[in-house]
């Protein structure tokens, strides 16, 4: 007799594009996190603006998203 596999129910949904800024920002923005994630969204929701207004080409703008990234997550101190 085989024994069944364990499966884990983990499941990824993407979003690009315009979808982030007009469908995901506003959906957190009115119904909040209400958890130590919402510490994480505020992050995620600056590094977005900046990577928007084009932070990233400078070595300062990255160094700066690198840091808040870095302290994302189980980052966080």
């Amino acid at each position: 007799m085989e024994r069944a596999k364990a499966v884990s129910s983990i499941s990824n949904f993407v979003v690009t594009g315009p979808g982030i800024r007009d469908i995901i920002i506003p959906f957190f923005d009115t119904y909040p996190l209400l958890t130590a994630k919402s510490l994480d969204y505020e992050d995620w929701k600056l590094l977005i603006s900046m990577h928007r207004a084009g932070e990233f080409k400078t070595d300062l703008g990255r160094k700066t998203m690198l840091s808040i990234r870095s302290g994302m997550n189980r980052g966080r101190t």
